[in-house]
């Protein structure tokens, strides 16, 4: 055996981990060309065996990786707790049905009516709405003076109607500019002869309409007290879902789409103010929501050429207020 055979068969000994000789055949005497032939056939083997185990302990590395990561702490334990062997898997194939699904709270509203013949027992829409919905003006609820409300006449036959035969819930919103109303004063008159400023304004059915500057601090002040009346007479009613916030912008959405630039300048518009006055508010009805609902309030988001918006959350009274550039 040359010195070069015998370096390899070391390597591949050492290697392969073989316990067996493997027995080249030696030479003695001249040099023979094979002997160079057959070494480097044994070298090539040697090389391949070595990138094999290489390749073989890279991976097995790679694998114990990902399976150390994929097993979280106390994930072993678990995998052998006593409740798996009581909770075996299940697998479940849901029933089809030809009937909606009632998500109770969710889905369909019915808008605000007092003519029991919309919403018959046995249309297929009935027991999907849960929910009545009702918009109106301020001025309905608070038309002569301040403070002389009609909360009972107008509160009393819808929850007579809905919460106590219909067995359903009620939610509603009070605006103070709302261009659908057939009213001249959406926001009582006596808000304006008491000093509140207003701007002149075309309705859909209306020649003009008187609405508030919502950024007033007279205004606000007027609203507050309004909202703390309104949550002490509704706080402990059954069947009240919620209560949106309708006193600031077009239906209580911020909109200000029938101003003019001249009457925003007229009137000290600016984006500051304006978002200032509706953080006013929703410390407002934040202040006085009522109990029944679990505090639940609604705020239609709304927009100022879409410089101006505003996000809440209310089970934890969380109130974000963003203005984009």
């Amino acid at each position: 055996m040359t010195t070069r055979e015998g370096r390899l068969l070391r390597q591949l000994t050492e290697v392969a981990g073989a316990n067996r000789v493997v027995e080249v055949g030696t030479s003695s005497g001249s040099h023979n060309p094979r002997d160079d032939e057959k070494a480097t056939r044994i070298e090539n083997r040697i090389v391949s065996v070595i990138a094999t185990a290489a390749s073989i302990l890279r991976l097995s590395l790679v694998l114990l990786l990902l399976f150390i990561a994929c097993v979280s702490p106390g994930q072993e334990k678990e995998a052998l707790s006593p409740a798996d062997a009581l909770l075996p898997m299940q697998q479940v194939v849901p029933t089809p049905a030809t009937v909606p699904l009632v998500n109770p709270g969710m889905g369909l509203y019915l808008y605000g009516t007092l003519n029991v013949n919309d919403l018959p027992a046995d249309a297929w829409f009935s027991s999907l709405v849960q929910i009545g919905y009702f918009r109106e003006d301020w001025s309905v609820l608070e038309p002569l003076a301040q403070g002389k409300y009609r909360f009972e006449e107008y509160f009393g036959p819808i929850f007579d109607l809905w919460v106590n035969r219909w067995h359903r819930r009620v939610a509603f919103r009070f605006m103070s500019e709302n261009v659908h109303s057939r009213r001249k004063y959406v926001t009582p008159k006596w808000v304006f002869d008491q000093g509140v400023p207003s701007v002149t304004l075309k309705g859909l059915y209306t020649k003009e309409q008187i609405d508030p500057v919502f950024w007033d601090d007279r205004y606000l002040a007027v609203q507050e007290r309004f909202i703390a009346d309104l949550g002490k007479y509704l706080d402990g009613r059954p069947g009240l879902e919620f209560i949106d916030i309708g006193s600031i912008g077009e239906w209580g959405e911020m909109h200000l789409a029938r101003w003019t630039p001249e009457m925003l300048e007229q009137t000290g518009f600016s984006a500051t103010r304006y978002i200032a006055a509706y953080r006013r508010l929703i410390d407002a009805f934040v202040e006085t929501t009522p109990n029944t609902a679990g505090g639940h309030l609604a705020i239609e988001k709304g927009s100022l050429e879409g410089r101006i918006s505003a996000a809440i959350r209310l089970d934890d009274v969380r109130l974000d207020m963003l203005e984009s550039p």
